[in-house]
């Protein structure tokens, strides 16, 4: 076979720039077409610094803010979609034999010629210890994330009445004693809880530590439970100090820890039995109806209008699919559905949980409040 000159493997590695990233560089995710994981080559805890252009002619360039080898950029390593081989596979210190080998990768990769089976078997070691060094770290990230969760949860202290978090329900026309089955134990209230994204935070000693911390609100806070009971996550939803509406902060309401697949038990609804004491399936009959919604107003609400209902937040449209409907203490689900939604692929989100939750074989219906954005501007009419 004649020899393929440098411009049309770089070519041919850009059509397939998603194939040779997802062999070189796991972990990472998508971001208005570019492509950010930890770098590979150090230990990276969080993905930011280091990028891939995954679109366009730029396909495959890479760009690693926080790289310091010469002789790319000053400032960062960089470079196309071979440098990217070349410093991913082989590193950067000798660019010229690191082009070299990644070209060698490349024709391999493109079934233009053959590596040596040693050589294919040490890449191919290589990216297995990658791929399990990601897996280790995002396992790692999310149990700290859960722990940071959980402390938090545990913090905050049983006992809306007579807090700013009652009063700001009640501003929603929201009380929650006139929710009999009401879950006292899972939606929590903190007198003065940071809110995190005003901290100032800097390096020192080569580590990120916290300079200032951000100002105190109190808060409601909502334990997210997985199908076991655990809380893996908390909502928190930050209030004026007075409670008379939410705190005047960018986004007042913030999810830590891992929220998919748990959810917030708002309450318990007939019988008020907790999920874990229902261990056999039963008929839907003999069951409260399961309610699903996103927010905590509108929970509240529904929890308020139907107090026989167990009611169960989602926190997000994304985690709708999520839902262990398929737990034995769940019949007949009835999904809210917000008005307010511009997008279509809100839409489409909506309809692919409906669909996730439909293949558990519970009977699922929906519903959509007569006015209004949701169910709590309905009830506020």
């Amino acid at each position: 076979m004649a020899d393929v000159s440098i411009a049309t493997i770089r070519s041919m590695l850009q059509a397939r720039v998603d194939a040779v990233v997802r062999e070189l560089v796991p972990g990472g995710i998508m971001r208005s077409g570019l492509y950010e994981a930890p770098n590979p080559t150090r230990g990276d805890r969080h993905a930011g610094s280091f990028k891939i252009y995954m679109r366009g002619a730029t396909a495959g360039k890479f760009v690693d803010y926080a790289g310091v080898n010469a002789p790319f950029i000053a400032g960062g390593d960089r470079g196309d979609v071979i440098d990217l081989i070349a410093y991913v596979a082989y590193g950067s210190h000798d660019r010229a034999e690191a082009r070299k080998k990644a070209i060698a990768w490349a024709k391999d990769f493109l079934g233009l010629a053959e590596l040596s089976v040693a050589e294919r078997e040490r890449l191919t070691k290589l990216a297995h210890a990658r791929k399990l060094a990601v897996a280790a770290k995002h396992q790692d990230e999310e149990e700290r994330k859960r722990k940071r969760a959980f402390d938090l949860f545990m913090q905050a202290r049983v006992g809306l009445a007579g807090t700013p978090a009652d009063a700001y329900l009640l501003s929603r026309e929201i009380d929650i004693r006139d929710i009999p089955t009401f879950n006292h134990q899972d939606i929590r209230f903190h007198p003065g809880l940071e809110y995190f994204q005003a901290a100032e935070w800097g390096e020192v000693g080569g580590r990120r530590v916290k300079l200032k911390p951000g100002p105190a609100f109190p808060a409601i806070v909502c334990g997210f439970r997985n199908r076991g009971g655990a809380v893996t996550g908390v909502h928190c939803t930050y209030l004026q100090h007075d409670g008379a509406g939410k705190a005047d902060v960018p986004k007042a309401k913030l999810m830590l820890g891992t929220i998919a697949g748990s959810v917030v038990r708002v309450a318990h609804g007939r019988g008020n039995v907790p999920p874990e004491a229902v261990t056999e399936q039963g008929y839907p009959a003999d069951l409260p109806e399961t309610v699903l919604a996103e927010g905590l107003e509108d929970c509240t609400t529904l929890a308020s209008a139907a107090p026989e209902a167990r009611v169960w937040m989602t926190g997000s449209l994304g985690n709708l699919g999520n839902v262990y409907v398929d737990h034995p203490c769940v019949g007949d689900v009835i999904v809210a559905r917000d008005n307010d939604w511009q997008s279509p692929q809100a839409v489409r989100q909506f309809e692919h949980g409906i669909l996730l939750l439909e293949a558990h074989g519970k009977p699922i219906s929906q519903m959509a409040a007569i006015a209004g954005k949701d169910f709590n501007d309905l009830w506020r009419f």
